[in-house]
């Protein structure tokens, strides 16, 4: 990948391609067999970041990774192991910043420029590096904490699951209603991720101009949060009364606008968790 349009076109084809397979991304999860429910990537500093944790996610998730850990080559060797021969690294990015000096109106004027940049990184299944430690998670706790710890407020009636942003409620069905424990809980890990967005929060749901494409965009974000959560979580569900509105992102949002919709399921799913 030369530059961040590259990217934005990776994870936008990546995306469609889990759609286009299994209808929706919560179903494409339902499709793996992975060991361990704390399967987000791990780097040295905790989860990665932005499209990179979706991006080493789905390469986890179609190379049967049962790790989480991915480490650059010179982290792997530093931690005593080396990579085994015929592996394959994945590629993740980042901005370094860039200090400059620039005259405006006779005076210079120090500024920084953010710069794309790659670099490799290789799960730690594909070392020498004895397997390490995996974490298990109780959803129903780490749920349960999630909303105490940020004080949501649920109501429960009707049969519609929904965030109302004006009077800032989660609104959920009974969970009775639910076929499982699993399809409440991911129903309402999406509307939760709707929650962040309010503007006492993350301030994202900026409706006031092109209201179906932000809408579109809003419920990506909704999607991958979800995923991400319920990845973290542990949990394997349906969504409740799933709209069919995946293949209007298509038709909607441009790669970049996905890539930032990607940005802000991450920003969400982190807001969530700490």
């Amino acid at each position: 990948m030369k530059n961040y349009q590259d990217f934005c076109n990776h994870i936008t084809n990546t995306i469609f391609d889990i759609i286009d397979t299994h209808g929706s991304m919560l179903e494409w999860k339902k499709t793996w067999k992975v060991n361990s429910s704390f399967a987000l990537p791990l780097g040295n500093s905790g989860f990665y970041r932005g499209g990179n944790l979706l991006s080493l996610l789905v390469s986890q998730v179609d190379k049967g990774f049962t790790d989480n850990k991915w480490f650059t080559f010179n982290q792997i060797q530093k931690l005593g192991g080396s990579v085994l021969k015929g592996a394959r690294s994945e590629i993740v990015y980042f901005w370094k910043p860039i200090e400059f000096t620039e005259t405006v109106d006779g005076i210079e004027v120090i500024k920084n420029l953010p710069i794309f940049k790659t670099y490799r990184v290789f799960n730690i299944e594909q070392t020498t590096l004895a397997e390490s430690i995996m974490v298990i998670y109780d959803e129903a706790t780490c749920i349960q904490e999630a909303l105490r710890k940020h004080d949501v407020t649920i109501s429960t009636f009707g049969n519609q699951p929904l965030f109302n942003i004006s009077d800032d409620v989660i609104v959920m069905p009974k969970a009775e209603y639910f076929q499982s424990q699993d399809d409440y809980n991911t129903t309402l890990l999406h509307e939760l991720i709707h929650w962040t967005g309010h503007e006492s929060r993350l301030n994202r749901m900026n409706f006031t101009s092109n209201q179906l494409k932000a809408y579109a965009e809003e419920e990506l974000v909704a999607e991958i949060g979800a995923v991400l959560l319920a990845t973290h979580f542990g949990i394997n569900g349906d969504l409740f009364n799933h709209a069919s509105y995946v293949a209007s992102w298509k038709k909607y949002l441009s790669p970049k606008e996905i890539m930032r919709a990607v940005n802000n399921a991450v920003r969400a799913f982190e807001y969530v968790i700490t």
